[in-house]
């Protein structure tokens, strides 16, 4: 091979360089060019869906408290009858750092935009990770393009505005920070992330789960633990103080159907829990002592599916590096326990915080078949094998449109 390159140089051509090569060389660029495309076209489809009254009926909840906010009457909203607050139905003070740009543009279009292009730079710290995980650009772009390609975030995109989809970046950002040691812009990502919704503070929490299964230094394990935990305390009762007086006393009697009083006098984190208790401390006490009951809940067809669902059109690779994972164990099993089919149906918002642990593990996952394959001396190099496989990836992901129903 050698003799060929000095021969061509010899006659003054250049030597031919591959097609993983020259896609090495322009991987970025061709990621940043994926980026614009998709939230081009993921926006077009986002505005014929709500021009042809195709989106769903949360878009009220938080459009409404944007706009009142625009107008003097910060986060108010009228969909409840629990609280005059949007912020009684959670604590997501992310809402209003969308207030300028919805007073310049005030259309639904601006949020549906600017959700579309934050869930978009998600694909920034995958890449990143996978780049420097596998050592290969072309790896790092495959699965940028995996993530962009994952029916959750496409599926999330296209639903009403949701804050969870800028968690979602924002945790796979702080999770490239993590794997580096940067406590500041880990903290800076997760803190900011916080603002969306409460059950963030659950991902954040595992973090410290996650830094002790990788027997990281004790700071890293007990400051995200107290954390997300202390978060979610507060968040709980600020949510509760925005409710009308009474609003959320114990219910009377048996809750048959939830869905047709809720929040049923319940907290609205915990409403959709009714089925297993009244309270927190008797909604936990019953998940500890009905096993049985509580296997029959979660161990469904559907439920199996939907659990199935997750991880095919990663090509089952997560499977291969379970400890991220673990990122997404809470969010998993508050949709396994719930009886409402959106918590566990992979077209709603309710999966989007389990991408992060998802497309981690799914990134380690290739590294450990990479090695699997180096070990048995396959294939050539490393770096060759990380780019091939992350390239298939990408066909599947291609592929796992038709069956998992493409939105756009």
């Amino acid at each position: 091979m050698a003799g060929v390159v000095v021969a061509e140089e010899a006659a003054g051509r250049a030597p031919r360089i591959g097609l993983l090569a020259r896609l090495e060389a322009i991987a970025p660029r061709l990621l940043v060019v994926a980026i614009v495309l998709w939230v081009a076209v993921l926006f077009a489809a986002s505005f014929y869906k709500y021009e042809t009254y195709g989106q769903g009926y949360d878009q009220v909840d938080f459009e409404q408290a944007i706009w009142n906010t625009v107008h003097g009457r910060p986060m108010e909203d009228s969909r409840f009858n629990f609280t005059w607050s949007v912020f009684g139905m959670d604590w997501m003070p992310m809402l209003m750092l969308f207030v300028p740009a919805y007073a310049l543009f005030p259309s639904a279009h601006t949020l549906f935009f600017l959700q579309i292009l934050g869930a978009a730079l998600g694909a920034t710290p995958v890449y990143w990770l996978a780049r420097d995980r596998l050592g290969s650009k072309v790896a790092g772009l495959g699965l940028g393009l995996t993530y962009l390609l994952y029916p959750v975030v496409l599926h999330g995109v296209l639903n009403p505005f949701q804050l969870r989809l800028f968690a979602v970046s924002l945790l796979l950002f702080a999770f490239y920070f993590f794997e580096q040691g940067n406590w500041k812009l880990f903290y800076a990502s997760v803190m900011v992330a916080l603002l969306a919704r409460t059950d963030v503070a659950f991902v954040v929490a595992m973090f410290g789960v996650y830094a002790l299964l990788t027997r990281r230094r004790w700071p890293w394990v007990v400051g995200p633990l107290a954390l997300g935990a202390v978060y979610f305390v507060l968040s709980t009762a600020i949510t509760q103080s925005f409710a009308y007086p009474g609003a959320f006393a114990t219910p009377v009697g048996p809750i048959d159907d939830p869905m047709q009083c809720w929040p049923c006098g319940l907290n609205p984190q915990l409403a959709y829990y009714a089925h297993l208790g009244k309270s927190a401390p008797e909604i936990v006490g019953y998940v500890v002592t009905h096993p049985v009951e509580v296997a029959q809940l979660v161990f469904t067809p559907e439920k199996m599916w939907y659990v199935a669902s997750l991880f095919i059109p990663l090509a089952l690779l997560p499977l291969l590096s379970l400890r991220p994972l673990v990122l997404g164990l809470p969010v998993l099993a508050l949709n396994l326990l719930s009886d409402r089919a959106a918590q566990y149906d992979y077209e709603h918002h309710y999966s989007l915080l389990l991408v992060p642990g998802l497309l981690a593990a799914a990134v380690y996952g290739t590294g450990t078949l990479v090695g699997w394959i180096e070990q048995r001396g396959r294939g050539g190099s490393r770096m060759s094998a990380a780019k091939w496989i992350t390239l298939g990836l990408v066909a599947w992901g291609v592929v796992m449109q038709v069956p998992f129903k493409n939105p756009a």
